[in-house]
């Protein structure tokens, strides 16, 4: 039932999903497509049979594709129509040149890292080259790093929208430079103008509202699990939103999450949890048809890697928080 993490401890065996009855709710089938596509695509040992299967690709092995779920099914999630992030995602979902056109640049892997050069200078943000370095490197990112989706490494670039490199780019670093405390090393640039990115609408401030309770009110697994609308990130160890495709009160998603949670209260002895009879031939069914999720549940905002489904698609405000955790503990190690 439950297999070891890369990140040390249990996790729930993604072919857990081929032992339990089909699910009937858009939530459920959301879950399972995602799970059995992992399961699937994981079994598979060669390049050629991986590459037969849309829902998988070859990269250092078989793994389910980068692009298995659709980032713009959280538009007016996590992000409001006609942001920064919006056309950021628009254009990003383009994994080849070819297909980024119009309001869209391509940029090689070449010419980001020359672009953000500057990002990682020792100190404080103390000029404006570098917020502004930092703030392209973070949206740069942002599509693998928050929505899991593609790799600069294995495409060889990056479809850009065109404001990236542009008058509003501009604009926008000189914003949250002047906005920056910089008294800390460890300050994000995107972090002092979050709403000028993701923009403010209605459903934002509820993801929002949210996400603070989540965080301030949950310090266990079991307790943010109780609470409707959140989700435990196991990665990172904390409280947030959870996914905004999902239901929480979803009785395939409870059932989903308290296996997830039986896997992760073991931090050894995996087995112990028990085996399941996982059946890869059930995966086919389950990822027949790709979901088209229409609405979010209870939940109001991502979460990070510990929700289930679509588990990189963490919120704007909890991979800053990641990013500024994990910042601060190469810190206090150095």
């Amino acid at each position: 039932m439950c297999s070891d993490s890369l990140f040390g401890g249990c996790e729930l065996n993604s072919g857990w999903v081929t032992t339990v009855a089909a699910p009937t709710t858009d939530t459920g089938k959301l879950i399972a497509y995602e799970q059995a596509a992992t399961y699937k695509c994981e079994s598979i040992k060669t390049e050629a049979e991986c590459t037969k299967n849309s829902i998988c690709e070859w990269f250092l092995g078989c793994s389910s594709s980068s692009t298995l779920l659709d980032p713009t099914w959280l538009r007016d999630k996590e992000f409001c129509s006609g942001s920064p992030i919006d056309k950021l995602v628009t254009c990003g979902i383009n994994l080849k040149q070819s297909g980024c056109t119009g309001d869209c640049s391509w940029k090689t892997k070449a010419q980001i890292t020359d672009a953000t050069k500057n990002a990682d200078v020792g100190g404080s943000d103390s000029n404006l080259p570098q917020t502004k370095a930092k703030l392209i490197d973070y949206l740069s990112k942002y599509m693998e790093w928050d929505q899991s989706y593609g790799d600069i490494d294995q495409y060889g670039g990056l479809c850009t929208p065109n404001w990236m490199w542009g008058q509003q780019l501009d604009d926008l670093a000189n914003k949250a430079f002047k906005a920056e405390d910089f008294d800390s090393n460890i300050d994000e640039p995107a972090e002092e103008i979050e709403d000028d990115l993701i923009g403010t609408c209605a459903a934002l401030t509820s993801y929002n509202e949210r996400d603070g309770k989540c965080f301030d009110d949950n310090d266990t697994e079991a307790d943010c699990n109780k609470m409707t609308g959140c989700a435990w990130d196991s990665f990172w160890d904390w409280c947030g939103a959870a996914n905004p495709l999902y239901d929480t009160n979803d009785d395939y998603y409870k059932k989903f999450t308290a296996a997830q949670q039986k896997c992760s209260s073991l931090s050894s002895n995996c087995a112990s949890a028990g085996t399941i009879a996982a059946d890869v031939t059930k995966t086919d069914a389950l990822t027949a048809t790709k979901p088209t999720p229409t609405s979010g549940g209870s939940g109001g905002g991502g979460s990070g890697s510990g929700s289930p489904g679509a588990a990189g698609m963490a919120s704007m405000s909890s991979l800053l928080m990641a990013l500024g955790s994990a910042l601060a503990l190469v810190l206090a190690v150095l």
